[in-house]
């Protein structure tokens, strides 16, 4: 998403990865499909497979990531009318407004990960879906884990609501969801 971003892709629909790793994915975004709903954002969405699986219950979604071969695959195998691709740096992307920000994977690469969670709160009207790695991490890729405190302290006292909540303490990783109060 920008120089001050690590990353690392697995291309789940090209079979890269062990069984568990392409399960462990593809779990991640059949669990936020559940909460896309109207225009979505697949923030740090790599090679497509996860946006793809998003427009079942979304009606569009926008797709970004910094890895420009990545989007290449995902545009010849995932676009559609409802599933755009684009290329984007952090901060430097346009954000506008979507219904939904799902973000499997992505925060923990970035060096600035508070502004891009603002951007994302700001940006997002109804709900937010979050994977994140729960310290400690031994991945060379991540800039950063966390703690479950410290993802709970970027929605306190927002008008942001827990809507589902599930850790994962074998892989060590956190997914959330939160809903703006209405």
């Amino acid at each position: 998403m920008g120089d001050d971003v690590t990353y690392e892709n697995l291309n789940v629909g090209a079979g890269e990865g062990s069984e568990a790793d392409r399960a462990f994915h593809l779990e991640r975004y059949h669990a936020a499909a559940r909460f896309a709903r109207g225009k979505v954002l697949d923030a740090g969405c790599g090679y497509g497979y996860g946006s793809q699986i998003l427009s079942a219950t979304a009606k569009k979604v926008v797709g970004v990531d910094r890895d420009g071969e990545a989007l290449n695959y995902a545009e010849g195998y995932y676009r559609t009318p409802d599933v755009t691709f684009e290329l984007a740096t952090f901060p430097g992307w346009r954000w506008r407004q979507f219904s939904c920000t799902v973000c499997i994977e992505a925060i923990e690469h970035i060096e600035f990960y508070r502004e891009f969670v603002g951007k994302i709160l700001y940006y997002t009207w109804d709900r937010v879906f979050l994977t994140v790695p729960i310290k400690p991490t031994t991945n060379e890729f991540h800039v950063h884990a966390f703690t479950e405190d410290e993802i709970r302290r970027w929605f306190k006292g927002s008008e942001w609501q827990l809507i589902f909540y599930e850790l994962q303490a074998q892989q060590r990783y956190l997914m959330v969801c939160y809903q703006k109060r209405r």
